[in-house]
């Protein structure tokens, strides 16, 4: 009989619902995930909330822009808990939308979200 591999498998993230997630963890912390009417009209199409460990997406955003937007703000909630605050805006964007298409051609997450 051939040994079990010692990887566990991950479930795709969100892919089945396709759907924001309510929240997620990071490190030890817990954020939840919200559309925020208040980002309508704003220049950015998501903000992060530290002290009320708050991601916020603009409901405005298309399924696909609430996406990227997504890792976006999770990109910068890793950012502040592993204490590497040094990356730019524009480094966090473009690392967004490569991590999106990288685990969006893997079949590990949604090119949309609803």
């Amino acid at each position: 009989m051939p040994k079990r591999p010692m990887v566990k498998r991950l479930a795709p993230i969100g892919v089945a619902g396709k759907k924001l997630p309510k929240r997620i963890q990071v490190g030890s912390g817990w954020y939840r995930v919200r559309e925020d009417m208040s980002l309508v009209g704003m220049q950015h199409r998501g903000e992060t909330d530290y002290v009320q460990r708050e991601l916020r997406i603009s409901p405005t955003c298309t399924s696909e822009q609430k996406a990227v937007t997504l890792l976006h703000e999770i990109l910068h909630v890793i950012e502040a808990v592993y204490l590497c605050e040094d990356l730019e805006e524009r480094q966090v964007k473009a690392i967004a939308e490569g991590l999106a298409q990288a685990l969006q051609s893997a079949g590990l997450y949604p090119a949309r979200l609803d």
